[in-house]
C-alpha cells in the first residue's frame, strides 16, 4: 500500500512544487530577457536588427600596439621557466569571421624593426577544430618550436579554448550578441559610472566559467567596456600556455560609420594598469565571401 500512498503524496505535491519552481526561476527568466533587451538596444544603435540579422561574415582590417612589461617570470609547477622580455610590437590585424561558429584572427609583423620581411600569425577556430601557425614570408615557421605543441590533445584543447575566449572578447562589444562559435548566457548586473556616463552591465558568461561584464552606455546604449579575467594574448610572448587568467578591461571608442554600421575604430587592452594592447580598426568588409582554406583546421607545423 506505500507506494500508492506515495504516488498520491507526490501528485498532490506537483503543483505546488511546480509554482515554486516557476517563480524561484521567474527573475532569472526576467533578467535573461532584459539583458537580451539591453543587447537588442545597442544593435539598434549600432546599426538596426535588420543589418545585424543579415550580417553572416565579416572581415576587420586594421593596425595593432603590443606593449609587453619587462621583468615577468612565469610559474609552472612550481618551476621558473621564463622571464618575459619587454618591448613594443605594431601589427598589422586582420580579423575574418564567417558566423556562426567560424573566426582567425591574423597578426602580420616584421621580426627585425625595418625588416621589409614579415611574419604571419593565426589564431582561431573552425567549429571544435583549432586554426593555429605561424609563417614566414622568408620560409620556415616560429610556432610550436618553443611553445608546447599544439598536436597534443590537451595543449590543443588550451589553444582552442583561449581562441573561442578571443572571439567573445572582440565580438561581444562589435556584435552585442553571442554565437555558436562561443555560446554565452546573459543576465543584467548593475549601473557603473564611467568617464562617458552611466552605463548599464550585462554580464555574459560562457559554459567553461569565462565571465564578462559588458558596460552599455544609458544614453547612447553602445558598448563603452569589456571587463573579466583573460589571459594576456601577445605575439611574440612564447610563453602564452603558461600565462594565467588575469583582470582585463578593454575599453571601446571613436565609433563611426561604416557600410551602415556604427563601429568602434579603437579599442585598448589593460591588465591592471598596464596597456598591452591598442588596436585601430580603419576597414569592414561585410559579408565577404571567403575560400575554403580561410578557416582550414591547423594545428601548427
Amino acid at each position: 500500500m506505500r507506494l500508492p500512498v506515495r504516488a498520491a503524496f507526490v501528485a498532490l505535491c506537483f503543483p505546488a512544487l511546480l509554482t515554486l519552481t516557476d517563480a524561484r526561476q521567474a527573475p532569472a527568466a526576467s533578467g535573461s530577457q532584459q539583458a537580451k533587451d539591453l543587447l537588442a538596444a545597442a544593435r539598434v544603435a549600432m546599426g538596426g536588427e535588420a543589418a545585424f540579422a543579415a550580417l553572416k561574415s565579416l572581415e576587420i582590417f586594421g593596425n595593432v600596439v603590443q606593449t609587453v612589461q619587462a621583468g615577468r617570470a612565469i610559474n609552472v609547477d612550481g618551476q621558473i621557466v621564463s622571464a618575459i622580455v619587454g618591448g613594443r610590437s605594431n601589427l598589422s590585424l586582420d580579423i575574418k569571421v564567417a558566423l556562426p561558429d567560424k573566426y582567425v584572427r591574423i597578426n602580420r609583423f616584421a621580426p627585425d624593426e625595418g625588416s621589409s620581411k614579415y611574419i604571419d600569425e593565426f589564431r582561431g577556430f573552425n567549429g571544435s577544430d583549432l586554426i593555429r601557425d605561424t609563417s614566414a614570408q622568408f620560409g620556415g615557421v616560429t610556432d610550436s618550436k618553443v611553445m608546447p605543441n599544439p598536436k597534443l590533445d590537451s595543449t590543443k584543447r588550451q589553444y582552442l579554448l583561449d581562441a573561442k575566449h578571443a572571439f567573445a572578447e572582440i565580438l561581444l562589444p562589435m556584435l552585442a550578441n553571442a554565437y555558436d562559435g562561443y555560446p554565452l548566457d546573459f543576465s543584467v548586473g548593475g549601473e557603473e559610472q564611467l568617464p562617458s556616463g552611466k552605463a548599464t552591465i550585462v554580464n555574459a558568461e560562457g559554459a567553461d566559467g569565462l565571465h564578462l561584464k559588458l558596460y552599455l552606455d544609458n544614453a547612447t546604449h553602445l558598448p563603452m567596456l569589456v571587463t573579466g579575467l583573460m589571459k594576456p594574448m601577445l605575439t611574440n610572448l612564447f610563453v602564452e600556455f603558461y600565462m594565467p587568467e588575469e583582470e582585463w578591461r578593454m575599453t571601446i571608442a571613436d565609433y563611426k560609420v561604416s557600410n551602415g554600421f556604427k563601429w568602434p575604430h579603437k579599442m585598448t587592452s589593460k591588465f591592471e594598469d598596464d596597456t598591452t594592447e591598442e588596436i585601430h580598426l580603419d576597414r569592414f568588409s561585410i559579408n565577404p565571401k571567403f575560400g575554403d582554406h580561410t578557416f582550414a583546421p591547423n594545428t601548427g607545423r
